[in-house]
């Protein structure tokens, strides 16, 4: 999703949710250790490298980046000589190839920054859309079946059988050989798309969930008062008192934060410290709520 936002970027659409890239554009300029990365992959004129769009999904950001650290030399090379096939690679693209441990470690610390920016204090939005839209597939699948299903993903994407096709600037073809197709919802501001990789061992279609409402008036309320709460705590600290909300332990929260559980303890830590939240001890694992003025403060915004 992250990366996918980044492409977004390259080409907003005119829909109501261009608050987003407006917002997001706004921010990038402060943050100037992402935008090589940015800058990067929206000049790409064919395919994003594989590795970047990763099917295995972890539980976090922080899973995500240790599989892309941990990606092999060769699988690299694979993706961006696939890549460079469309055309020149833009600079900060082509030395990952040669699997530089400090090539990736800065590649992966400027999708960090990126995703604080872009993605994290958007993220309730964002949940309660590809949430809601699960469900919708989910009843789909059950009442009408497979084919019913990829019929009404998206109007970009057209099931006529055995085919599926999605309306892409690149022109290419997969074939799946027996192997399953995983769909991945991703909001209506960012872009469908296929990863490039068509012997990839997991099959993946990135695609939007329509023009989500959900996800257009709930970012709309959200990311204003969100950034206000960003402003005052700063927006990995809002983050964590937001999933507070619903009490969970350190881990959890991670998890739902998208954030390392080494910072949501320092963020829980500074958060208790304020009298904001609550901490008690069942077994070994801490169990993290709001209490009464962290609740107050959450609700004002």
């Amino acid at each position: 999703m992250t990366t996918l936002s980044m492409l977004s970027l390259a080409h907003p659409k005119p829909t109501p949710v261009g608050s987003w890239h407006r917002t997001v554009r706004s921010n990038l300029r402060h943050a100037h250790s992402t935008r090589p990365l940015v800058t990067a992959i929206c000049a790409l004129d064919g395919p994003v490298p594989a590795f970047l769009l990763s099917s295995r999904q972890g539980r976090n950001l922080e899973d995500e980046l240790e599989q892309l650290l941990s990606t092999p030399r060769r699988t690299l090379q694979d993706n961006m000589e696939h890549v460079a096939d469309w055309g020149a690679l833009p600079g900060p693209l082509r030395h990952i190839a040669e699997g530089r441990g400090e090539t990736l470690q800065a590649l992966a610390g400027a999708i960090r920054g990126y995703y604080r920016v872009a993605v994290d204090p958007h993220w309730p939005a964002l949940h309660a859309s590809l949430s809601a839209d699960l469900a919708k597939q989910t009843r789909t699948l059950r009442e009408g079946g497979v084919e019913q299903l990829l019929s009404a993903l998206h109007p970009r994407i057209r099931w006529r059988s055995p085919v599926l096709e999605v309306d892409s600037p690149i022109d290419i073809d997969h074939r799946l050989n027996g192997r399953g197709l995983l769909l991945a919802p991703g909001p209506s501001a960012f872009p469908s798309y296929v990863p490039c990789d068509p012997l990839d061992d997991q099959p993946t279609l990135h695609y939007q969930v329509g023009e989500d409402r959900t996800f257009q008036e709930r970012a709309a309320v959200q990311n204003d008062s969100h950034l206000a709460l960003g402003k005052l705590l700063g927006h990995g600290r809002a983050a964590v008192l937001e999933v507070c909300a619903e009490g969970g332990s350190t881990s959890r929260l991670a998890e739902r934060s998208g954030l390392s559980p080494s910072t949501v303890s320092e963020h829980l830590t500074a958060l208790r410290h304020a009298g904001l939240i609550s901490t008690v001890s069942v077994g070994k694992t801490r169990h993290h709520t709001l209490n009464e003025l962290g609740t107050q403060l959450l609700r004002g915004h």
